[in-house]
């Protein structure tokens, strides 16, 4: 995983596990900045795996 793609879905999983645990209220406390930084990383990973392809 030392590609683009493989970064691209590292972080995407990361932060889907992450709003997973923030929807199910396990992490109950709310940081704004943090949810907003995780949105941020999801869409980074998306523009990783579907335009800096590499083979």
């Amino acid at each position: 995983m030392k590609n683009n793609k493989g970064k691209g879905i590292i972080l995407g999983l990361s932060s889907l596990l992450y709003a997973i645990l923030r929807m199910s209220d396990i992490i109950s406390n709310p940081i704004y900045i943090l949810d907003i930084f995780m949105v941020i990383v999801l869409f980074y990973s998306i523009y990783l795996i579907k335009f800096k392809l590499t083979d």
